[in-house]
């Protein structure tokens, strides 16, 4: 007996097929839908945080977010160097000197 494809729930009826490919493509179109609007939210958010900064900045206000610039090479720019190192250094540049 083949009954199957006459019930209604049957996945390979074309009805089904149709449906699944309807609701497929409706949910890929929300999916975008979503992903856009997160984006122009966020676009939205900077760009009021910009706002407010360069407004603060030419306004003389202070402005809500500072960042401070993380000096990570300020022992080099200051010339503080580990001073053993150097008087190793100099002691082996005499040596070679000697031995030269």
């Amino acid at each position: 007996m083949n009954i199957l494809p006459k019930k209604k729930w049957h996945v390979r009826t074309k009805e089904n097929v149709a449906r699944e490919q309807r609701d497929e493509e409706n949910a890929r179109l929300e999916a975008e839908k979503e992903q856009e609007r997160i984006l122009k939210a966020e676009s939205e958010s900077r760009l009021a945080l910009l706002r407010q900064q360069a407004s603060s900045k030419y306004h003389g206000e202070p402005a809500t977010h500072s960042f401070q610039h993380i000096n990570l090479f300020s022992d080099l720019e200051n010339k503080t160097h580990n001073k053993g190192a150097f008087e190793e250094k100099a002691d082996e540049q005499k040596n070679w000197e000697i031995k030269v």
